[in-house]
């Protein structure tokens, strides 16, 4: 879900500190012109028309060939590109502001459609006999963490039966500079590093699709028990 089309927020308790913040946005942010707008606007229009069908279908397949149109490769791209600070932060525009401000309004009701698909993929997976991370909290991010043995046969898995996996989040995997150049320390560390992946839990899901997830996981483990298996840590 684009919040406010690659826009932020910070939420701060003390006023002290909220004034300080907001005048350290201002004198290193630039204002909005109106082609950093363009810009958002059919960014946001893409994203939107890349995640639905039949374009996501397609475009799911051809990233397995075309690495330039793989969403994790793009998610990558990005993400070596972003650097901070930079000349290039902007401030947001008041159209996305106004979209900001319209999603703080919806908070209650979209934590609280999360927290019930998260506690049924608690609830399923356990039945089931799948461990799950311990919390006090149920998980109410628009994705639902959990550990398999063997991450790129269960995203494949995924893909093919229509349902977009992926990393947990870009910079846990494997691949990271940080990971990479920490050879033999934080085995721990790294073994989640290869393993998270995420169930969906954005906004729209419904209990079926929830239940879509758990089918597909259940249908892998009768195919290959060790690659939806737990990952061994290391005592």
């Amino acid at each position: 879900m684009l919040t406010a089309l690659s826009g932020g927020l910070l939420l701060l308790r003390n006023e002290g500190i909220y004034r300080e913040v907001r005048a350290l946005r201002t004198n290193q942010c630039t204002k909005s012109t109106l082609r950093d707008l363009t810009r958002r606007v059919v960014r946001g229009f893409a994203a939107w028309a890349a995640l639905r069908e039949p374009v996501f279908s397609s475009l799911l397949c051809a990233g397995r060939f075309i690495s330039a149109l793989s969403f994790d490769q793009i998610s990558a791209r990005e993400l070596r590109e972003t650097k901070f600070p930079s000349d290039a932060l902007v401030l947001p525009s008041s159209y996305q502001a106004r979209i900001g401000l319209r999603q703080l309004e919806r908070l209650s009701r979209l934590t609280t459609a999360r927290r019930r698909v998260a506690e049924y993929y608690d609830r399923r997976l356990r039945e089931e006999g799948f461990q799950t991370f311990a919390h006090s909290a149920t998980p109410t991010w628009t994705r639902y963490p959990l550990a398999v043995s063997d991450r790129k046969k269960v995203i494949s898995v995924f893909a093919k039966g229509k349902i977009q996996l992926g990393w947990f989040i870009r910079y846990t995997c494997e691949d990271a500079p940080l990971i990479k150049s920490s050879a033999g320390l934080c085995q721990n560390a790294r073994v989640w590093a290869r393993t998270m992946i995420n169930l969906p839990n954005w906004y729209g899901i419904s209990l079926a699709d929830a239940e879509r997830c758990v089918a597909l996981l259940l249908r892998l483990r009768d195919q290959d028990r060790e690659a939806s298996a737990w990952p061994a840590v290391i005592s």
